[in-house]
């Protein structure tokens, strides 16, 4: 609970976009270590048979899907978190997670609750699910992005457009005052000429 702090309020310091991108690259990693669940109980459910190094593999995929989809979860803003949650979430979620918890509770020599094809099947749109997510996340933060450039290329413009302005300000005041100066200059000159031819 203290690291789930730490990362809230370091995340909590980084631009939306920073954010964003760090959840998306969470729900990449967790819909793989979906894959490599779904992977390892299909290749039990192919074999007939299962191993204790399964479980153990079964187990820590597990885990670290959960980190995953947890760290996602903290890392999203909370306008996208309902969106992605429902659209993730939907079923087949709640029944492919209930059996894998089933599967890790249960150990070894598992009684089967569905066939192999179904279990794919069902495993399968979950994953699917998840790169729609993905899929839809990147859009909105490339549009996100793209909004930011066209923003910051707007505000430079405006920029460009002071500076340039400022130094033909600058320009026209130095070739006034050098006028000024000639002019004095010339006036001055003017006057010790006659000074001296007098």
């Amino acid at each position: 609970e203290a690291l789930n702090m730490i990362a809230v309020s370091v995340m909590a310091e980084k631009p939306v976009n920073t954010r964003m991108h760090m959840a998306i690259i969470e729900l990449e990693f967790a819909r793989e270590s979906l894959g490599l669940i779904r992977a390892t109980i299909s290749s039990i459910y192919a074999r007939g048979t299962d191993e204790l190094t399964d479980f153990t593999y079964l187990a820590k995929e597990d885990g670290k899907f959960r980190d995953h989809l947890h760290a996602f979860q903290r890392d999203l803003a909370s306008q996208e978190q309902n969106l992605a949650m429902g659209g993730m979430l939907q079923e087949p979620y709640g029944e492919v997670i209930g059996q894998v918890g089933d599967i890790l509770q249960r150990g070894p020599r598992v009684t089967w609750s569905k066939s192999h094809d179904l279990w794919w099947a069902d495993a399968t749109r979950v994953i699917d699910n998840f790169k729609a997510m993905e899929d839809t996340l990147y859009s909105d933060l490339l549009q996100s992005a793209d909004m930011e450039i066209a923003q910051k290329e707007q505000e430079l413009k405006r920029y460009g457009m002071f500076a340039v302005g400022m130094c033909l300000v600058i320009a026209l005041m130095t070739a006034f005052t050098i006028l000024r100066i000639l002019r004095a200059l010339g006036i001055l000159l003017t006057t010790l000429n006659d000074v001296i031819h007098t």
